[in-house]
């Protein structure tokens, strides 16, 4: 995912005019703070250094027309806020206050000329206070730039616009009709393209279907999903089988430029287009960044894709089962996970399906690699409203398991699980989630209050 920002410098003209020899060090700090972020992987759009409201306005123009994802905004020193609030009030790009200054130390011993370096920090209130004044959502994350995370913490707050920018606009593939009777994750399509233009494509289920000419032979498209999972254990015959029946999904994804996909199990059988129902390519899928959910969950597939291209270790889940005794859940689905989450390689299994008259798939099945996770659930609560519960989790694993050849994992909560499951429904969680690896708290949290949602964090 790229991140670009435009970094906002502020200033006072009367310094330029009464200590001119001042803005050699001011531009120099200026130009360290953007080459920090270049550093972490940011393209980071500067301007000239703004004291005067038509300064500001003409730099956040050019950022508009640079189309950066977030104005990222750093106080050289105190900046009056009447200079700048108009400007910041009249664009819609999302605000982040880097609020810091060049010197660590500021105690007895320091010099007072450096108080005009380094009291950047009022002018923040200033403004931030007129923003507030305004009801302009703004983000502020405070510390040194060289001896704190700071700059860190405001790359996760601009991955989390990214992430949002990303869901509003998403493609997502559907085969079949969404599970009948299963409420919780059902929201009209019509919504999911009015509020944030989603669109749904049906997949064209029919004869007439003519998927794209694949790069890669079958043998290929084999040889490939060895490079990621042990396939030892599939018949060659079905597992053929079902490489076609990928390539002919990825044929369409690729067409319609799929950002996700779901399917209802239901609705696959001898009799429709699409005859082995496809757990093979929601787990290759996934492994690729295409989002994916279980029966016909078209909002879940939007989320799991925004999560899959902030980090590609993401996987779509369940919580299962309670372990009463050990205090954890187990996750788990029917044959779908991200291969990228398994420790070591997953592994394919051609086993007996009971569901329908289907052909026989293939089942991706492997466990959730321990580490440190934030279990992700999105839930209507009423036709435009929506809720994003964020739950920090270890996932544990183990060596000695009855369920090799499942998806399975297990997780524990910040909470006790009696207490967890009982607030995580007093929320309205859904049973269907997203499991991401090693990703902070304030980053989706950004991601959900970007896009409106009212956002819930179990800790």
């Amino acid at each position: 995912m790229k991140l670009t920002i435009g970094l906002l410098p502020f200033y006072l003209k009367l310094y330029d005019d009464t200590v001119p020899s001042m803005r050699e060090s001011i531009e120099s700090f200026y130009l360290k703070i953007a080459e920090s972020f270049q550093s972490k992987g940011i393209t980071v759009k500067t301007a000239q250094v703004c004291r005067l409201e038509h300064e500001f306005r003409e730099a956040i123009d050019s950022f508009s027309k640079e189309n950066v994802q977030a104005i990222v905004t750093l106080h050289l020193a105190y900046s009056p806020s009447l200079e700048s609030i108009n400007p910041l009030l009249n664009t819609d790009t999302p605000l982040i206050i880097l609020n810091t200054t060049p010197d660590f130390s500021f105690g007895p011993t320091r010099k007072p000329e450096r108080i005009s370096f380094n009291h950047g920090i009022h002018g923040v209130q200033d403004m931030c206070s007129m923003l507030v004044r305004n009801n302009r959502q703004f983000y502020i994350e405070s510390g040194h730039w060289e001896q704190s995370n700071v700059l860190g913490r405001v790359i996760n707050r601009i991955r989390g616009i990214a992430a949002a920018k990303s869901f509003k606009g998403s493609k997502i593939g559907i085969l079949g009709e969404p599970f009948a009777g299963m409420g919780d994750f059902q929201v009209a399509q019509s919504v999911l393209e009015e509020e944030y233009g989603i669109k749904t494509i049906r997949f064209p289920n029919e004869q007439g279907f003519l998927p794209q000419k694949e790069n890669r032979s079958i043998e290929n498209e084999i040889a490939y999903y060895s490079t990621f999972a042990d396939i030892s254990g599939v018949p060659k015959d079905i597992m053929t089988a079902n490489a076609v029946t990928t390539q002919l999904l990825r044929s369409w994804a690729d067409k319609e430029s799929l950002d996700g996909f779901t399917c209802n199990f239901l609705s696959i059988s001898t009799k429709s287009f699409i005859k082995r129902v496809p757990f093979l390519f929601a787990a290759v899928g996934m492994y690729e960044g295409i989002g994916y959910a279980g029966e016909g969950d078209i909002l879940t597939a939007a989320l799991v894709s925004s999560l899959l291209k902030l980090n590609p270790e993401t996987t779509f889940t369940e919580i299962f089962c309670p372990d009463w005794e050990n205090d954890q859940l187990f996750l788990s689905h029917m044959g779908e996970i991200n291969p990228r989450i398994c420790p070591g390689t997953a592994k394919m299994e051609a086993k007996e399906y009971h569901f329908s008259d289907a052909l026989p798939p293939v089942y991706s099945t492997g466990q959730c690699m321990q580490g440190d996770a934030l279990l992700v659930n999105l839930i209507p609560l009423s036709p435009k409203s929506f809720r994003l519960i964020l739950c920090p989790v270890k996932v544990i694993g183990s060596d000695k398991t009855g369920f090799s050849s499942s998806v399975h994992g297990w997780i524990q909560s910040p909470l006790p699980i009696s207490e967890f499951l009982t607030e995580y429904s007093k929320l309205g969680g859904t049973h269907h989630s997203g499991l991401i690896y090693d990703e902070q708290v304030e980053t989706l949290e950004t991601f959900g209050e970007q896009l409106g949602w009212d956002v819930r964090v179990i800790e």
